[in-house]
């Protein structure tokens, strides 16, 4: 995982290290489960010196794909260095709290390496939302909510929020994460550079009002 540039007007080769992270297997089209494969990828993995391992979030459907924060607490018994990640977890359908609870917990367990993305969802989610009880109709609102959410329960001793869907005083939760991970934010546009002009004609992404809560793009 080595990078090699040649300085301009030098003849001495530099070496940097390039954070590179790789997906966990947790599609399985062709049998069970396999375990002892996913086991044997991780630890190669960080024996290869990869950073990060990653995981996508697909919750219904006809084949076997593992659910990804469960998956991530099982990484994290099996490793000690590598940064443990969703891309991206479907927010518009997890419940902010629990949510935060579960990723506070890996976060805790794997000695603060847990990293959440976060999306809106697209694509097979358009005709199975409902079966999750809720309709596309205010999706965003409820995207930028429950990120607000979660990173209040994880800052504050006591949290309060008053929203469109979610409304609560003086909650507590513990463990707060051992890190305080920035949320990051999938989307399925391109998104410029902080402070780049905007073209009239550009498309912005669908989750463009979670920008004042999250701190980086996936």
């Amino acid at each position: 995982q080595e990078i090699y540039y040649k300085k301009r007007n030098s003849n001495l080769m530099t070496s940097t290290h390039l954070p590179c992270g790789i997906e966990l297997p947790q599609v399985f089209f062709d049998g069970p489960v396999n375990m002892e494969h996913i086991r044997n990828f991780a630890t190669r993995a960080e024996t290869l010196g990869y950073d990060s391992l990653w995981l996508q979030e697909r919750i219904i459907g006809d084949f076997i794909m593992l659910e990804p924060v469960t998956l991530l607490s099982y990484a994290a018994a099996i490793t000690t260095k590598l940064k443990l990640g969703t891309s991206v977890i479907l927010l518009p359908l997890r419940n902010p709290i629990q949510l935060a609870k579960a990723y506070s917990t890996l976060d805790t367990m794997s000695g603060g390496r847990a990293v959440l993305g976060v999306g809106l969802g697209g694509g097979h989610l358009g005709s199975h939302e409902d079966v999750f009880g809720y309709t596309r109709q205010g999706r965003v609102t409820r995207f930028t909510e429950a990120v607000q959410i979660i990173k209040l329960l994880w800052t504050e001793p006591k949290a309060s929020f008053h929203g469109r869907y979610w409304n609560f005083e003086d909650v507590s939760m513990e463990p707060k994460p051992a890190q305080k991970p920035p949320a990051k934010t999938g989307t399925t546009g391109p998104v410029p550079p902080p402070g780049s002009p905007k073209p009239a004609s550009a498309k912005q992404p669908p989750s463009l009002p979670s920008l004042k809560t999250a701190k980086e793009w996936i």
